[in-house]
C-alpha cells in the first residue's frame, strides 16, 4: 500500500535472503539477483540502494516502509535451509572430527559454492575473491586443479593449485591462498580461509 493507505497493485514479489555475515541477496521475481551487504538496528534497514523504516517485526512477518509506500513481506522456507544450517552449525564439529585427515580420493570432482558464513561483518564484499568453484583431480596420491572466483576475467580461473599438504589446498595466482578442509565426504566439501567458511558440492 502506498503511505496514505491506499492499495497498490504489484505483479512481482520481492524476495531477500538475509545470509550470516550482514551479507543479502536481493531479487524481484523474474528479474536479476543482486547482493550486497546491509546494516539493520531494531527500526532500519540499509540496504545501501534501499533503506527501509522497520515498521514491525515478528518471527515470521516484517513491515518495511521507504518514501514509496510499506512493503510487507513473509518468512518463507527454502527447501535446502535445514542442510544449509545444520552444516554451518557442525562446521567445528568437522574439523575435530578430521583433523586433517581427508581422503584425498574424495577430492575428485567440480565443487560449486552453495553457502558462506562469516566470523565478521562485513564492510565490502569482493565477489573477484570469494570462490564460485573448485575444480579438483586426483592422480594417484597427488591433487591438481583450480579455483574459480564469483566474478572472473574471460573466465579463466584465479589461482592454481599448488598441493594440497597438511589440511590445507594452498593455491596460486593472483594472491597465495591456503584454505583449511574442515570436511569432505560424499558430497559435501567444507573450507575454510581466514573468517569464512565455505560450503560446496557437486552439482550434476
Amino acid at each position: 500500500m502506498t503511505k496514505d493507505k491506499a492499495a497498490m497493485a504489484y505483479t512481482d514479489t520481492i524476495r531477500i535472503d538475509f545470509l550470516v555475515g550482514n551479507e543479502f541477496v536481493w531479487q524481484k521475481a523474474g528479474s536479476f539477483l543482486f547482493k550486497g551487504t546491509y546494516k539493520a538496528t531494531p527500526t532500519s534497514l540499509d540496504l545501501g540502494s534501499r533503506y527501509f523504516t522497520i515498521v514491525s517485526s515478528a518471527a515470521k512477518r516484517i513491515l518495511l516502509q521507504d518514501e514509496q509506500g510499506f512493503y510487507e513481506l513473509s518468512k518463507y522456507n527454502k527447501q535446502e535451509a535445514a542442510t544449509d544450517n545444520s552444516a554451518a552449525n557442525n562446521s567445528a564439529r568437522s574439523n575435530r572430527e578430521t583433523s586433517g585427515d581427508i581422503e584425498i580420493a574424495g577430492f575428485e570432482g567440480s565443487w560449486e559454492t552453495y553457502k558462506r558464513t562469516s566470523k565478521i561483518q562485513q564492510q565490502n564484499i569482493d565477489y573477484n575473491f570469494i570462490p564460485k568453484r573448485v575444480n579438483l583431480q586426483v592422480n594417484k596420491k597427488r591433487v591438481t586443479g583450480a579455483l574459480h572466483a564469483a566474478q572472473e576475467t574471460n573466465g579463466h580461473a584465479g589461482w592454481k593449485l599448488v598441493n594440497y599438504e597438511n589440511g590445507y589446498l594452498n593455491f596460486s595466482g593472483t594472491s597465495d591462498r591456503k584454505l583449511k578442509v574442515l570436511k569432505c565426504a560424499g558430497n559435501e566439501l567444507i573450507l575454510e580461509e581466514d573468517n569464512y567458511v565455505y560450503f560446496l558440492k557437486k552439482f550434476g
